[in-house]
């Protein structure tokens, strides 16, 4: 699935075009890598998300076919200016 419906599809990110457009602005890596919105989110994935005031973790536990918990999330204490 591609990072940016994945992103949308847990709650992340309330719709597509701001994950999409999040992900373009280099705001999003999986596994320390800067991605594409097309990229293919799969488990072990570890996607760090870098916002204002937090950066947020999640681990892909598994694969979206239903809606189960597919991910772990952790938050990381704001960021220092």
């Amino acid at each position: 699935m591609r990072i940016d419906k994945y992103l949308k599809l847990i709650g992340v990110i309330k719709r597509r075009v701001i994950a999409k457009e999040t992900v373009g602005k280099n705001r999003v890596r999986i596994n320390d890598m800067i991605i594409k919105p097309s990229y293919e989110v799969k488990p072990g994935d570890v996607i760090t998300i870098y916002s204002k005031e937090k950066i947020t973790t999640i681990t892909v536990l598994n694969p979206i076919t239903t809606f189960q918990t597919t991910y772990a999330h952790t938050d990381n204490p704001p960021r220092k200016r």
